[in-house]
């Protein structure tokens, strides 16, 4: 409506993209902006039923006193507490208390764990268009997996030395893609090949060397390092 004054105030507004151009657009319309400062927040109060805002602009340097009609307060989004969640499925949340992705340009909707994915604002505050988009892409990845009679695991797969196995289960709190497990039936810990990821961490933290990475055992490794230090 071009009849209707809008203001609009921020302490930090930002965006990425070509959404930037909303802004640009929005003020050639005449929507006004007024940034203000973290320690000097705008004030309201009420006159004859009225809203009344009191804003120091910093860039006029001065107080502005505004009298609007409607006034709309801007609320961010927060997420629930989703730790209990996370740990169900054994994820991980950010800082913020939203999902954490496995990566974040090529494999925004996955975990680290093998076959669970993420859409919408559980990753973060996102558009509507933004939600619909990795709905799709965490869907898409969900095809993958029950559409395919067999799955291939990486090429690189951890294993157990049973024999040399203490079951002090190191590996097993080690392991950031669950891929490891205590089997008490065998008494063995046991691999999962499909989601190991071969990152080596429970051959890293293992005392007895009884976890290794297969095609990496250590007599391999040592002709390797035997072979770079030749003629060093």
């Amino acid at each position: 409506n071009p009849d209707v004054e809008v203001c609009i105030l921020y302490r930090d507004m930002m965006s990425y993209g070509f959404m930037e151009t909303h802004f640009t657009e929005a003020r050639r319309k005449g929507v006004i902006f007024v940034p203000y400062e973290v320690n000097q927040k705008p004030k309201v109060n009420v006159d004859n039923g009225r809203p009344v805002l009191t804003v120091k602009d910093p860039i006029l340097d001065r107080e502005l006193q505004i009298k609007p009609d409607v006034l709309v307060l801007a609320t961010g989004i927060v997420p629930n507490d989703g730790r209990g969640l996370a740990a169900l499925f054994g994820v991980e949340v950010n800082r913020d208390g939203f999902f954490l992705e496995a990566e974040s340009k090529w494999r925004p909707v996955d975990f680290l764990k093998e076959g669970i994915f993420m859409a919408g604002i559980a990753h973060s505050p996102r558009s509507l268009a933004e939600s619909v988009a990795t709905a799709q892409a965490a869907a898409q990845r969900a095809l993958r997996i029950i559409s395919s009679e067999r799955l291939a695991g990486a090429n690189l797969v951890a294993e157990v030395r049973h024999s040399l196995c203490s079951l002090c289960e190191r590996c097993v709190a080690a392991c950031p893609y669950g891929a490891r497990y205590l089997d008490e039936e065998e008494d063995k810990i046991m691999v999962d090949n499909i989601m190991c990821q071969g990152c080596g961490s429970c051959a890293a933290v293992c005392p007895n060397s009884a976890s290794v990475l297969q095609g990496y055992r250590d007599q391999q490794v040592f002709e390797i390092i035997d072979g770079a230090l030749v003629g060093m």
